[in-house]
């Protein structure tokens, strides 16, 4: 066009601009802003967003400020648009105290109309961990008659939980559903969630009803979420009967459900039926991940079964999956209760070449073996070698290993 004699127009620097920006050649694009400034072609807030979100891209913050402020110097007005592409950057970049920024001066400039962008700035708010702001954002929009949608309504919902808010949580659940606005499973689960978290399985369960009485179906993750809750209260009796719901109704099984399963199986003592779900969840395709072979490891351990523990962490290394310190802390106590210390040292070693630092568990079991065998100078010498690494008695430790932490010396009964 140019060797025409035509000068192109806003719109064609623009195409060309986007094309450009999304191919990563944001100092191109920068030659062509400066081109259309010679030829006296006013850029448009579109071009401006798209050379913004390319210099986000690439991490170039102190230049996308740049060219964000060279919007007003231009008359031309910002728009939401511009405004969320440069609060992404800064939320990529972890420059949480500019995004803020930039999500109050959208609110004091009144420039979120749509449902849309009161989501973005519930989002923004809720992802820099200030609840606070979030809520005020979704009491504006409910003020100004704009529906919130789900999606807004979970991140609020979950701010609530996250703040430990749960009666404004529950009353608002409620609110939202008699106003007719949609909710998901999600929006249960934050909720569910969180009472289990604070031990009230027994008040998240009550959520379940109160699900279907809204014609919204529980799936698998709010299973998962109570099962989980009963479960690490040890009431297994409510668990497995979540279990027979969800078979019932015909809910699939995932990972954490499985999971959760092969523990009670190996709490109770039945190791068949631990090992045969994990069978199960390899025929399925189900991802076997360090959490699910550790269960299964441990459960071995107690049990007994060293050469069954052994043959499942011997497998996950061959599937991929890396041993963390509780995989490993959990065979090495399954070695010490089957009085093979050398199996029990080779581990910890191993431990060490992999990188992965043993805990005060790990210690603790060690030592605890040694002193059982009347091993002081083991004992003595790993008790020190813990000291070194600023690894730290707990009370169990001292319970345990009965040793005096100012002389690193066993106490005798």
């Amino acid at each position: 066009m140019k060797i025409s004699g035509v000068v192109p127009d806003a719109y064609s620097y623009s195409i060309l601009i986007d094309a450009l920006c999304k191919e990563g050649d944001v100092e191109k694009s920068l030659d062509l802003m400066e081109e259309m400034e010679r030829y006296q072609v006013k850029p448009s807030v579109v071009i401006y967003t798209s050379l913004i979100h390319g210099l986000c891209k690439r991490g170039l913050m102190e230049c996308a400020i740049d060219v964000f402020n060279r919007i007003g110097a231009s008359g031309c007005e910002y728009d939401q648009t511009v405004y969320e592409t440069l609060i992404d950057g800064f939320c990529m970049d972890g420059d949480k105290n500019s995004a803020n920024k930039l999500l109050q001066e959208m609110i004091i400039n009144n420039l979120v109309h749509t449902t849309f962008g009161f989501r973005f700035l519930i989002r923004g708010f809720y992802k820099l961990g200030h609840y606070d702001k979030a809520f005020e954002v979704f009491n504006i929009m409910l003020r100004d008659g704009i529906s919130p949608d789900t999606i807004a309504c979970n991140y609020v919902l979950n701010g609530y939980c996250r703040d430990g808010r749960l009666e404004e949580a529950l009353k608002l659940l409620e609110e939202l559903s008699d106003h007719g606005i949609t909710l998901n499973s999600h929006s249960y689960n934050a909720i569910m969630y969180r009472l289990c978290k604070e031990s009230y399985p027994e008040r998240a369960l009550e959520l379940l009803p109160r699900m279907l009485k809204r014609n919204t179906v529980p799936g698998v993750v709010n299973y998962s979420t109570l099962i989980s809750g009963f479960f690490k209260q040890l009431n297994f009796r409510k668990s497995v009967m979540l279990f027979t719901r969800m078979v019932k109704v015909g809910i699939a099984f995932n990972n954490i459900t499985y999971t959760i399963l092969i523990n009670i199986f190996c709490r109770s003592g039945k190791m068949h039926g631990a090992y045969a779900i994990f069978n199960e969840m390899k025929e399925r395709g189900l991802c076997l991940d360090v959490i699910t072979y550790t269960s299964l490891i441990a459960g071995f351990s107690d049990a007994g079964e060293l050469k069954k523990a052994w043959a499942i962490f011997e497998e996950m290394s061959r599937e991929g999956c890396w041993p963390n310190v509780i995989t490993y802390t959990c065979l090495i106590d399954g070695c010490c209760k089957s009085n093979r210390i050398d199996l029990a040292s080779w581990l910890f070693d191993k431990m060490n070449k992999d990188a992965v630092k043993p805990d005060v568990v790990t210690y603790t079991v060690l030592i605890a073996w040694y002193r059982m065998h009347g091993l002081t100078d083991q004992a003595h010498n790993l008790y020190r070698e813990m000291m070194t690494k600023g690894i730290f008695p707990d009370d169990k430790f001292i319970r345990i290993c009965r040793f005096d932490l100012n002389t690193g010396t066993t106490q005798e009964s």
